[in-house]
């Protein structure tokens, strides 16, 4: 089976993802992303919190 997405999905996703991206930026800097990265990645969500 090989689907092909339209233009409009395509685009759609960019956009829903670059939201994301910018989410992330405000909730984090740089430097803690980069010191979770060296140390094999984000640590878990802590319950309850968002």
């Amino acid at each position: 089976m090989n689907d092909k997405l339209t233009d409009s999905v395509r685009k759609y996703l960019a956009k829903i993802a670059s939201k994301g991206g910018k989410a992330r930026a405000k909730k984090y800097n740089k430097q803690t992303l980069s010191k979770w990265a060296k140390k094999g990645g984000r640590p878990p969500k802590k319950k309850g919190t968002k």
